[in-house]
Parts: C-alpha cells; sequence; structure tokens
C-alpha cells in the first residue's frame, strides 16, 4: 500500500487498474483501501470477508457492495 498525504488523499493498493487489466485480471475498483490492504496481505478469501461487517453504518453499505461486486 501506498499513501500521499495532500489534501485530497491520495492512496493505492496493489496494482493500478489499468495495470491489472493488462495482467488479464477482471477488475472492480472502489475505496476502503485499509480494509482492502489488510485483505490482501493476509489473503483473505471475499467469501471470508462477507462476514467481516465495518462497525460504522456507512462504512458497511460500502464494503457490502464492493464485496457483491467482486462475487457477481
Amino acid at each position: 500500500p501506498q499513501v500521499v498525504f495532500t489534501d485530497p488523499q491520495v492512496a493505492s493498493v496493489g496494482l493500478t487498474e489499468e495495470a491489472a487489466t493488462d495482467a488479464g485480471y477482471d477488475v472492480v475498483t472502489g475505496e476502503m483501501r485499509h480494509a482492502a490492504t489488510i485483505a490482501i496481505t493476509a489473503q483473505v478469501p471475499v467469501s471470508t470477508l462477507q462476514h467481516a461487517v465495518p462497525v460504522f453504518p456507512t462504512a458497511s453499505e460500502v464494503w457490502v457492495r464492493l464485496l457483491d461486486q467482486v462475487t457477481e
């Protein structure tokens, strides 16, 4: 992961969308970088992540929708 503390902040985890597409990956982009960083580093499968709902209601809605996109 990498972050640049500017206003607004710029951060990323893993390959860029273009690099992943060029490498043949089926790409879905979204926010929640911190959670994604932990999931990628720990190699947590999406089926497990779907049971880890964030405590903040708005974050929870975003997280569940992102995971749904990956499993569709």
